[in-house]
């Protein structure tokens, strides 16, 4: 296992080859289930569907990145959240670094961010980090697939107008939304742990 992250990359397994086997795996459930459509790719061929899961998971993923790029008020919100997570005694030793070590009077968030997430690629093992950034990621493509599975779903009310259908969006609609929960939760968590990493490994 340990050999196969390295080669392929935690965050390509979990990010995108485990969304994209979840993604393909529900949408064929819910074709063959509710709306009665047989589709000939199984889980069972095995290679055939570990692809098409890879390319819709990627699909997912840079969709993602697009839909969630334009959320910028909303990152430096869960980097002000990160960082109040931190104790009052970590903050300063924290500022104390910038201002003394690195020589800057810089109390911008996103500057502090980007040198310690940048020192800990550089410097540290970055496994931790690595794994929560996957999660988030996942959680995000998710929470975007269920999202779009609720507006679909509840346009198929007038085609096909049963009471499995008319349910469907309210399920979609919860799920996305507990995902989407769970994708700033790990990414909040990220941005803490990686202010946290920066601070106890600085003087090592």
């Amino acid at each position: 296992m340990n050999t196969i992250l390295d080669k392929f990359g935690i965050y390509d397994l979990i990010a995108v080859l485990m969304s994209g086997i979840t993604i393909l795996t529900f949408t064929l459930l819910v074709l063959q289930i509710v709306y009665d459509i047989d589709i000939s790719i199984k889980p069972s061929d095995t290679l055939q569907f570990l692809v098409i899961s890879y390319f819709i998971g990627l699909f997912f993923q840079e969709l993602g990145s697009l839909v969630f790029k334009r959320g910028k008020p909303r990152n430096s919100k869960l980097l002000n959240e990160a960082l109040c997570s931190l104790s009052e005694t970590e903050k300063s030793c924290l500022y104390k670094i910038f201002r003394e070590k690195i020589k800057t009077q810089t109390t911008d968030i996103e500057d502090i961010y980007n040198y310690c997430k940048y020192y800990i690629i550089k410097n540290l093992n970055t496994t931790k980090m690595d794994k929560d950034l996957s999660i988030s990621g996942m959680s995000r493509s998710l929470s975007l697939y269920f999202g779009l599975l609720m507006v679909f779903s509840f346009l198929t009310i007038f085609i096909k107008p049963t009471c499995l259908t008319i349910i469907s969006p309210l399920i979609y609609g919860i799920i996305s939304s507990l995902l989407y929960l769970r994708y700033l939760r790990f990414t909040k968590l990220r941005y803490t742990n990686i202010f946290r990493t920066f601070l106890y490994n600085f003087f090592e």
